[in-house]
């Protein structure tokens, strides 16, 4: 549950309060719950200062990528042609579906996509030879069954795609796959501070209240800009991470956030409910992000976060 936001009226004058006199209002009212002082009701802003946290901003702003030295040339790797079903053209398409898998070049994926060009029969029916030779196989798994969607070799391309170029990206930005696995500054301040319950797993839910206290010791946002970087910060690792290991590791599995993390991203996402706007702009960038996915809905209730979020900011935008 999250706390229903005050509506915001004006002062006795009958002048409107500007962005930065709500904020510096709201957080004197917060300030007498939390003694924090990183707390999002205590970060202190003066008339010519920008209202934020600095600290907060230096942490979760996303790095860029690094020239590299490298003057050496990638070698294409292909995967080697192997008889899986006897069938010659679908055992064709598995390959170029394994050539987009393991790829690392993007010019292996435009190769793909010229042979995939050459295969006259109708990839339905290559599909439906496949999963017929699957229901033959002893121990076959239903679910194995039911997504060998075989012959999507241009999403197969598409998506390869993304990951080379995430996956270079993360390359470029932490220099190693290594590098890259090792915890980052966000993730060594919450591990400093934050205090999980003992049985946490982080697929319960704690409540704002629970998870306050969680991360009153932590570096917080103060804004509703603060939030929405922290945000994209968050689901930018996991996405760099998550396509490096499927580069580098193309048989591992790309597990779920640390608990930490995914209790971390519940608390931010219920800030947005709670932080004032800055000012009208600030709004509105809010709203195009979440319009462009900012929150992932699908894990908040079938959009009702998303619904407190829009409700929060028609209350108190100025």
């Amino acid at each position: 549950m999250h706390p229903t936001p005050k509506r915001r009226g004006r002062p006795s004058s009958g002048t409107a309060l500007s962005g930065a006199e709500r904020q510096r209002r709201y957080r004197e009212r917060q300030k007498s719950r939390h003694s924090d002082a990183n707390s999002p009701a205590s970060i202190p802003v003066t008339r010519n200062e920008k209202p934020g946290n600095p600290e907060h901003r230096r942490l979760f702003a996303i790095p860029h990528p690094k020239p590299s030295d490298s003057t050496a040339l990638a070698v294409p790797t292909l995967p080697e042609a192997r008889t899986v079903t006897g069938d010659r053209e679908v055992d064709a398409v598995l390959w170029l579906r394994d050539l987009c898998k393991l790829a690392r070049e993007v010019g292996v994926l435009d190769r793909a996509l010229e042979a995939a060009s050459r295969i006259k029969t109708p990839m339905e029916e290559l599909e439906r030879r496949y999963t017929d030779w699957l229901k033959g196989q002893l121990g076959a798994h239903p679910l194995a069954v039911a997504l060998s969607r075989i012959g999507e070799i241009e999403g197969h391309v598409t998506k390869a795609r993304q990951r080379i170029r995430l996956h270079a990206e993360g390359l470029a930005i932490f220099g190693s796959y290594e590098a890259a696995m090792s915890d980052t500054a966000p993730e060594r301040m919450l591990a400093e501070s934050a205090v999980l319950p003992e049985d946490f797993d982080g697929w319960s839910r704690l409540g704002m209240d629970a998870l306050a206290e969680v991360f009153a010791r932590s570096v917080n946002p103060a804004t509703l800009a603060e939030c929405a970087s922290e945000l994209r910060y968050w689901d930018w690792l996991y996405q760099i991470r998550a396509r490096m290991v499927e580069t580098e590791r193309p048989e591992a599995y790309v597990g779920d956030d640390e608990p930490v993390v995914t209790a971390r991203r519940e608390y931010v996402e219920g800030l947005l409910t709670v932080l004032i706007p800055v000012d009208r702009q600030e709004a509105i960038h809010l709203a195009d992000a979440l319009k462009a996915g900012l929150v992932d809905i699908g894990s908040t209730d079938d959009g009702t976060r998303r619904a407190e979020i829009l409700d929060h900011l028609l209350r108190t935008t100025p």
